[in-house]
């Protein structure tokens, strides 16, 4: 496998602009370990842990706005309270939070337990619901074939939702021993209804999955060449469910990487792959998986190191890739792209913010293309690494928009005479300039850079309610560089060249 290279980290001219970091307020959660975190839109939730400080095991819940940086403690609003657990999962669906597994304390036998409960929280009504997991002795046939479906309790697994259905794979049990195992939960029905065997050492610590869209340039790309017919490509387009992408590495020394897709097929009949049951309105249906491993294509002249606790996400046709890097002369958080643009991995640089301080936890807000990384500015990364623990205390903001990641638009489809003629008519029309470093004027349209860029849509509504004094103030929180300009106020935008850009415009 190639080494990674050094000169194939996406630097930017203007860093400043690229990663902010804020100071948490209100109330926040203490340095915990194993709790889950859930990201609906610009808010995000912290769900469960054991404290860092006396190791007891919480059932807390926060929420955090993701713009704000301000965070608060959600009340229960029901009787019914959650079992206190650490290293679950946590999805959300249909505005209810959905927590499985982990590992919880069993007070009769005054010691730690694996769990393969799930709990739900309705976000609406703000109470709990559990669902406890059911015994193999059951008395139906229905109840029966659930069963057979139930996880082992486990820790530290990998989890997705695809459609109305929540995968857990993997994990390891008490004993560390990992869990060869994928189950699948309905959550409309909330039963347990495919359970078959996955031959991956599958945890948190070296792997991570997620959910990609079907219809995606970049789901093309991993997918194999298709020689069916149309018959069976209809046939299997009706059975399909969705698909996954699994991101493992291992043997840090000698790094070795495996990414493998995985795509769930529903059958409307009780004889296929894997077994289990999915009685909806009273028909039958059986659940499998196709497994593709598609590592070679993504191997490059650069290839990410070995990362601990890694968390993947798409943006756009973007992989970004997240993690902890651990040398005897280097230990940071780092960011990599696979971009299907450049056909390569690419490091970003981000200034050295991620380089010091502790971070562990990320979120990719994929309507604003961003990252948001949780930790503590102060602390030491290696310390809290060792025992596990997480900080809240701080967020870094890293705008993808400025390493060309992001998510492009969808351009309507117009004849070529029309293309034409907004060619023509684009200078005509402007009604702002680009400013670029080196001092050349770009007419633009605002109306498109307000459609094109989140940030920038921000900014100009920020300048539309501001007065200019208030406007020229927030802009010069962004750094030396705006406030010595020669044109100012200015807002920061990017252009296609992948260059940072300055707009200066007259009225805003």
């Amino acid at each position: 496998m190639p080494h990674t290279a050094s000169n194939t980290t996406l630097k930017n001219t203007v860093n400043v602009f690229t990663s902010s970091l804020l100071t948490s307020t209100g109330t926040f959660p203490k340095p915990v370990v194993g709790e889950s975190i859930v990201q609906s839109g610009n808010h995000a939730y912290i769900f469960g842990g054991r404290d860092a400080e006396d190791s007891s095991l919480t059932n807390d819940l926060y929420i955090v706005d993701l713009e704000t940086s301000s965070w608060k403690l959600v009340e229960n609003q029901g009787s019914i309270k959650p079992t206190p657990r650490y290293f679950h999962s946590g999805i959300i669906w249909n505005g209810n939070l959905v927590f499985f597994g982990g590992i919880g304390f069993d007070e009769d036998k005054n010691s730690l337990c694996g769990l393969n409960t799930t709990e739900i929280f309705n976000l609406e009504t703000k109470t709990w619901r559990i669902i406890p997991a059911k015994e193999s002795e059951t008395g139906s046939e229905s109840d029966a074939g659930t069963s057979t479906c139930e996880p082992l309790p486990r820790y530290g697994h990998l989890y997705c939702v695809l459609g109305d259905y929540m995968i857990v794979y993997c994990g390891q049990d008490l004993s560390n021993n990992y869990i060869e195992q994928i189950n699948v939960f309905d959550l409309i029905t909330e039963k347990w209804v495919h359970s078959s065997p996955f031959a991956y050492h599958c945890g948190v610590y070296r792997s991570n999955c997620t959910s990609l869209d079907h219809d995606s340039d970049f789901s093309k790309f991993c997918t194999a060449e298709n020689n069916n017919n149309d018959e069976e490509n209809t046939r299997r387009q009706n059975q399909f469910v969705g698909s996954l992408l699994f991101y493992l590495n291992s043997n840090f020394v000698n790094v070795k990487r495996e990414l493998i897709l995985l795509k769930l097929y529903k059958v409307s009949n009780t004889k296929g792959n894997g077994g289990g049951t999915d009685k909806r309105e009273g028909s039958n249906s059986c659940f499998y998986f196709e497994e593709q491993d598609i590592s070679e294509k993504f191997v490059g002249s650069s290839m990410p190191p070995g990362l601990r606790f890694p968390r993947v996400y798409m943006v756009g046709e973007n992989l970004v890739l997240s993690g902890i890097y651990l040398t005897s002369s280097r230990q940071a958080f780092v960011l990599w792209v696979y971009s299907l643009d450049r056909a390569n991995w690419i490091q970003l640089d981000t200034l050295g913010l991620l380089n010091h301080g502790s971070w562990f936890k990320c979120l990719s807000m994929q309507q604003n293309n961003q990252l948001v990384i949780f930790g503590n500015k102060t602390r030491k990364l290696i310390q809290d690494y060792n025992v596990r623990q997480s900080n809240y205390d701080n967020m870094v903001y890293v705008e993808l928009e400025a390493y060309g990641i992001y998510r492009k638009p969808k351009i309507p489809h117009y004849s070529e005479r029309s293309e034409k003629l907004g060619k023509l008519l684009l200078t005509g029309v402007s009604d702002m300039e680009i400013l670029t470093l080196e001092r050349n004027r770009i007419p633009c349209l605002s109306k498109i850079l307000y459609k094109r860029w989140p940030t920038f849509q921000r900014l100009l509504d920020q300048a539309a309610e501001q007065n200019q004094d208030a406007f020229r103030m927030s802009l010069s929180e962004l750094g030396p560089q705006l406030r010595n300009m020669l044109y100012f106020p200015v807002l920061l935008v990017l252009w296609k060249d992948k260059r940072n850009l300055l707009v200066n415009k007259n009225t805003v």
